[in-house]
């Protein structure tokens, strides 16, 4: 969470996860955050239905807890390098940002959550949980 503290998966479980990769120093991810924040604050205004992590790219701890500031959202760690390259690994990511986005089970559902929300914000997410089931 924000403040550091561990949050039991149970919170998360049967919803649908956006994993977010991202960073502080890029601007493509600055600029998409308002337009994510937007996006996440609207599936949930009457019921959590969707929960998003970050996983920083940021060169520095400090540097994460400005960027996460700025989100309503979860984070891994910074330095939680076993978790960030498995993420990493299993999710496929080469750059940032990059959104992706896991069924109630952890499998994927698509890497292209980022362009979905650019190009269908009004009937991604149904899409992504009709994929999920």
């Amino acid at each position: 969470s924000k403040g550091g503290k561990e949050v039991s998966v149970d919170k998360i479980k049967g919803k649908v996860i956006g994993v977010l990769f991202s960073a502080s120093w890029s601007m493509t991810a600055k600029s998409f955050l308002p337009r994510l924040i937007s996006f996440y604050d609207a599936i949930n205004a009457e019921k959590k239905r969707m929960e998003i992590i970050l996983v920083s790219n940021d060169t520095s701890e400090e540097d994460m807890k400005q960027h996460m500031n700025e989100m309503p959202w979860l984070g891994i760690p910074y330095g939680d390098s076993v978790r960030i390259a498995y993420l990493q690994k299993y999710c496929g990511i080469f750059g940032v940002p990059t959104l992706v986005l896991l069924n109630r089970n952890g499998d994927i559902i698509t890497r292209g959550g980022r362009m979905d929300i650019y190009t269908e914000p009004d009937s991604c997410y149904l899409k992504w949980v009709d994929a999920s089931e």
